[in-house]
């Protein structure tokens, strides 16, 4: 079984993701598998440096991930440069870790943001959309990244609306109260999931 996790910025996904780990599940994360690819020298990061130059390096010739963030959480058309880039190779990794998972008959959980707006949701068997107010999502953004309140509306703004994304959900993680509660809603959906996977009545699913 195939779950692809997405859902907002500051929605709660790593917790949900971490929690996953804890109970013995595989999860592949496509930010980190776009973290590795464009390491220094790598064919991705030069790519980035075409579109937008080398002042987007460090001193040491790394990417300088705020200074990019900044970019294209202003400018869509930016961001969809970025998209043509990483997109491709993100995606073949992941079909590639899908591949020895089914191959395997092992669960997996694809953690990606953009699971609906990059159009894969062919590659998974059942989609889960971690849901949270967006006054909580603007408060963790500011803790988590230290910028204002103007400045994480703007990163929510330029994704897909979170009530979008819960339309597109076989099950809705809602994350409005603890960690703990977090947890426990993170472990009866898994459940739920899997017996309804057996079951082969996705579509009966209420999410």
């Amino acid at each position: 079984m195939i779950i692809g996790l997405t859902g907002g910025i500051a929605c709660g996904k790593s917790i949900v993701s971490d929690t996953l780990k804890q109970m013995g599940v595989r999860v592949v994360d496509a930010d980190e598998i776009a973290r590795e690819i464009v390491a220094k020298d790598s064919k991705a990061l030069e790519g980035i440096v075409r579109v937008f130059g080398e002042s987007i390096l460090k001193g040491d010739a790394t990417l300088d991930r705020k200074k990019l963030a900044r970019i294209i959480f202003s400018s869509e058309s930016d961001r969809m440069r970025l998209e043509s880039i990483l997109h491709p190779m993100i995606i073949e990794v992941l079909r590639s870790q899908i591949a020895v998972s089914r191959s395997s008959h092992e669960d997996l959980v694809i953690v990606a943001p953009l699971l609906i707006e990059a159009n894969i949701t062919e590659m998974v068997d059942v989609i889960w959309v971690v849901a949270s107010d967006v006054r909580e999502m603007v408060r963790r953004l500011c803790v988590r990244d230290g910028i204002s309140d103007v400045e994480a509306v703007k990163m929510i703004d330029a994704q897909m609306p979170i009530g979008e994304k819960v339309g597109y959900a076989d099950f809705v993680i809602e994350n409005r109260g603890t960690i703990e509660e977090l947890q426990a809603s993170v472990r009866k959906t898994l459940k739920e999931t899997r017996d309804a996977f057996l079951r082969s009545d996705y579509s009966e699913v209420d999410a």
